[in-house]
C-alpha cells in the first residue's frame, strides 16, 4: 500500500488514534425500493475523535452556535461517508453533525457537532 493510495489514511490512524478520544459514529442511510417505498438503515461504528478549537473569534463571525463544537474524526474505521444525518456520541454526549468535510488524503473528517 503506497502513502497516495490509503498509506497516509492507515499510518495517520493508527499513529494519531492513541491521543484521540473513543466515540461512536451512528449514520443513518435511506434505501429505496422499486414500489417507491424506503427502507432505513443505521450503522454504530467505533471512531477515534479529538475536539478541535473554536475560537471566539470564530464565534463573534457567525455561523457557530454558542454550544456548537468542531471535532476531527479519523477516517480509521469509518465505513460509509459523514453526512447531516450522522450522529457522534462522544463520553455520553451525542451531537447533530453538519457540515462534514474529509480532508484531501482521506486521513480525517472535519465536522461541526450540535448536543442534542
Amino acid at each position: 500500500m503506497g502513502i497516495l493510495n490509503g498509506g497516509i489514511q492507515s499510518l495517520f490512524g493508527t499513529v494519531m488514534g492513541a491521543f484521540y478520544l473513543d466515540a461512536t459514529l451512528t449514520s443513518t442511510t435511506q434505501v429505496y425500493d422499486t414500489q417507491g417505498g424506503t427502507t432505513e438503515t443505521t450503522t454504530t461504528q467505533a471512531v477515534k475523535v479529538q475536539e478541535d478549537m473554536v475560537s471566539e473569534a470564530n464565534r463573534a463571525a457567525g455561523g457557530f452556535s454558542q454550544n456548537e463544537k468542531q471535532f476531527i474524526v479519523l477516517q480509521k474505521g469509518v465505513t460509509g461517508p459523514l453526512t447531516g444525518d450522522s450522529r457522534l456520541t462522544i463520553d455520553g454526549i451525542t451531537y447533530a453533525l453538519r457540515e462534514p468535510q474529509q480532508d484531501p488524503t482521506k486521513s480525517y473528517w472535519l465536522v461541526r457537532g450540535v448536543p442534542l
